[in-house]
């Protein structure tokens, strides 16, 4: 007989949602972000993810960079990893030049809650429009999620969002965004396009290294 399902937990960081996962769950989702055109990286070690991330945003010939949402930690990181380049952390610029900012940028690098499995989605919480015009505008995404951050399926995932919803409340309720793979719309012969309303490349950096927010 199976044993029953008995994953790992992780409390989230916004509003002690629960985050349920076990490693196999890892396997899945990079196998549901390949089918999705994205493309996973494992960091298993915090010395060798500055060197990730500079080969992504090198293979993409960039310079221009806006960052949002990080941690203390990650965002010391990132800022040395990138350095030399163009980078833009948007909770240091007047709220007037975000815009402008992301419009001009090749690349946005921005965190994730948490993601689901059996899909590949990556799930953002965002309490300002910084977060959502850095993953939408710029041509390539770059997010950075915490490896032991998965929920099993969309279910799971609605119980998480719940709790961190209630636990907001009504006057600082975030926006909960669901990504799945690179912006990708259909044609009028049927052919699929990728980039025409938002980035047409989207890596996934797990940090199977990182335990804090």
């Amino acid at each position: 007989m199976r044993e029953a399902h008995k994953p790992s937990r992780v409390t989230s960081s916004i509003g002690g949602g629960i985050v349920l996962s076990e490693p196999e769950l890892s396997d899945r989702f990079k196998a549901a972000l390949l089918e999705l055109k994205a493309e996973p990286h494992s960091a298993t070690r915090r010395e060798n993810t500055p060197d990730i991330l500079r080969s992504i945003v090198e293979g993409h010939n960039a310079n221009r960079v806006v960052v949002a949402n990080l941690p203390t930690e990650i965002r010391a990181m990132v800022s040395g990893a990138l350095k030399g380049r163009s980078v833009q952390f948007l909770e240091d610029l007047p709220s007037k030049d975000v815009l402008r900012a992301c419009a001009a940028a090749e690349v946005g690098v921005t965190w994730a809650e948490f993601a689901i499995a059996e899909d590949g989605a990556i799930v953002e919480v965002a309490h300002d429009d910084m977060v959502r015009l850095a993953a939408s505008l710029p041509i390539v995404h770059v997010v950075l999620l915490p490896a032991g951050r998965l929920v099993r399926d969309v279910g799971e995932a609605m119980t998480v969002v719940g709790e961190i919803l209630r636990a907001s409340g009504p006057v600082k309720r975030p926006t909960v965004t669901f990504i799945s793979g690179p912006s990708r719309t259909g044609d009028i012969e049927l052919r699929l396009l990728y980039g025409v309303h938002g980035p047409h490349s989207l890596h996934v950096i797990l940090l199977e290294w990182y335990e804090g927010r």
